[in-house]
């Protein structure tokens, strides 16, 4: 077994001996074959170009005195220039890049030309009517003397006006009693009294059972009449009003028959409602 593996040892040897002396004799053929080969170049002597050297573009120089001789023969070993290859295809469109900082604001621009003026437009819908202007409603109440007040009026007590002058109709002022007035709606009323008395004293205005101080009038001596005008304003509807010999006062009140003279003096009572 041994001897055989030998064997085939030593004859594998030989076959690669010989294949090495035929490799070297193909090469020296070679290079005796391109030993004619000369470096045209004034520069060199006795540089010769190999062709194997050719084949790797490059020269192998044994006696040249300047660099510039290796070059010239590497030209004449080089071939001749070939076509220029086709254009390579295009690459894949790169992925979008970040978005850039936002910009500066930039200066304002002129003003521009005014335009033509519109059209007219729509006449709008109408609107809710006003309330009425002037007075919204009004009654004159009064008393005549002799006949009415005969009895003097107690303090705390209210003036008569018995009898109606004008008014403007309908429920908004009216009369309740011979010294008491409905006020039937919410608002702002003036009322206007005059009085002739006897006495020195005041009169009041009550509004709803109560006495408004800040509508008090009166006198101190018994040579003019009591007068009183002022607004007065109601929160509630159906408000009674009267005018009341104020309290606290100590005297009752007589209303004087025939004041100044020889003929019967009224008082009056003038209620307006404003609003």
């Amino acid at each position: 077994m041994y001897s055989i593996l030998l064997c085939a040892i030593f004859v594998s040897l030989i076959f690669l001996v010989v294949l090495t002396i035929l490799n070297v004799k193909k090469k020296s053929k070679k290079s005796s074959s391109s030993s004619g080969e000369t470096c045209e170049d004034e520069t060199c002597e006795t540089e010769k170009c190999e062709n194997k050297s050719c084949k790797k573009k490059s020269c192998k120089k044994k006696s040249c005195k300047k660099k510039s001789c290796n070059k010239s023969c590497t030209e004449q070993c080089r071939g001749p220039r070939g076509l220029p290859g086709a254009p390579g295809t295009a690459s894949n469109t790169g992925a979008t890049g970040a978005a850039g900082d936002t910009g500066g604001v930039g200066t304002t621009g002129n003003t521009g030309l005014q335009g033509n003026t519109g059209l007219q437009g729509n006449t709008g819908n109408t609107g809710p009517s006003g309330s009425a202007g002037g007075l919204l409603a009004f009654a004159d109440f009064y008393a005549s003397m002799p006949g009415d007040n005969a009895s003097t009026v107690a303090v705390g007590a209210a003036v008569d006006f018995p009898n109606d002058g004008p008014n403007s109709g309908g429920a908004a002022i009216s009369r309740l009693s011979a010294s008491t007035f409905n006020l039937a709606a919410i608002g702002v009323y003036e009322i206007l009294f005059q009085v002739s008395v006897t006495e020195a004293g005041q009169l009041v205005i009550s509004l709803g059972g109560s006495e408004i101080p800040i509508t008090t009038v009166g006198r101190a001596t018994g040579t003019s009449q009591i007068v009183g005008l002022r607004l007065v304003q109601t929160f509630s509807i159906n408000q009674v009003v009267s005018i009341n010999n104020r309290t606290g006062n100590s005297t009752a009140l007589t209303i004087t028959p025939i004041a100044g003279g020889a003929s019967s003096v009224s008082a009056s009572l003038v209620i307006k409602r404003l609003s």
